[in-house]
């Protein structure tokens, strides 16, 4: 499923929809539309599904500062902030569960290498990614970034700028409308 994805992400690419813009996930054998039962329904389960989002909604992402989830240079998630994620995901605990796609993206503020910024980013996301699967959550449904210093919300020349830029945001793509 992650290489028909990656193929049609990459044909989009090659018709100048912006690689930035793109998410790509592998569903694996999750959410058939058919019986798998006959090749009728196997051919139909084969498939790409697009997911557009014209905008990520406020109210759609959770934002953790990196000091109160992980000590200094460090992609482990301390016991507070083991302890803030779950209290925030108990709280969106049906925004979570009704998701179609959760992207963790990890960012740092501009101090250090750029190289050491964006792998540091890299691991916290997927620690909150591995933090949410421990508790239940679909690990399919979820993908991780790490954008490094590349997307500051605050002034790195101030302390409390690079501190504003050092977080994890955790962002609903799309959501099952409840019935």
């Amino acid at each position: 499923s992650l290489e028909r994805a990656n193929s049609v992400a990459n044909y989009l690419i090659s018709t100048g929809i912006n690689e930035d813009q793109l998410r790509v996930n592998g569903r694996g054998p999750k959410e058939p539309i058919a019986s798998n039962d006959t090749r009728e329904g196997r051919m139909q389960n084969r498939r790409v599904d697009i997911l557009v989002v014209a905008e990520v909604r406020a109210l759609d992402t959770l934002i953790f500062p990196s000091v109160a989830l992980f000590e200094r240079k460090s992609a482990e998630l301390t016991e507070r902030g083991q302890a803030l994620l779950e209290k925030n995901r108990q709280a969106a605990i049906d925004l979570l569960s009704r998701a179609t796609l959760i992207e963790i993206v990890g960012h740092t503020d501009s101090k250090g290498e750029e190289k050491d910024n964006m792998y540091l980013s890299q691991l916290r996301a997927a620690s909150v990614r591995d933090y949410l699967i421990s508790k239940g959550h679909d690990a399919s449904k979820m993908i991780t970034t790490g954008k490094g210093e590349t997307k500051p919300v605050a002034d790195n020349d101030t302390k409390e700028g690079r501190a504003k830029n050092r977080r994890v945001e955790i962002l609903v793509l799309g959501r099952v409308e409840q019935e």
